[in-house]
């Protein structure tokens, strides 16, 4: 199997970078397209997530996007990878049945 490249938008990728280095603790839904093999990431939703919170849910905004912009995955800035597995299990089934959400 052929590894997928992936590449997030310049702005969502300085958003997020931005959030994690003031410290913010945040997790949601990435949002993309496939375009000739590689994945473009262009938006995100998530939710702040306080302190000690355990519980995930995961916000979806599927009706706000254009025909073709699906959830591709699920990303975290500043917890664990494990700690998503919750927001990747809520995610709508994938219209191609060989993808695999991507973790961020």
């Amino acid at each position: 199997m052929v590894a997928t490249c992936i590449k997030v938008l310049a702005p969502l990728h300085s958003r997020l970078t931005s959030s994690l280095s003031s410290g913010q603790t945040m997790s949601g839904a990435v949002y993309g397209l496939e375009v000739g093999g590689v994945r473009l990431v262009v938006g995100a939703a998530g939710q702040q997530q306080e302190a000690g919170d355990k519980r995930r849910e995961l916000e979806l905004i599927n009706e706000m996007l254009p025909c073709g912009v699906e959830p591709m995955g699920v990303f975290g800035l500043g917890c664990r990878a494990e700690e998503l597995i919750p927001l990747v299990q809520q995610l709508p089934p994938i219209t191609l049945p060989s993808e695999i959400p991507m973790v961020l």
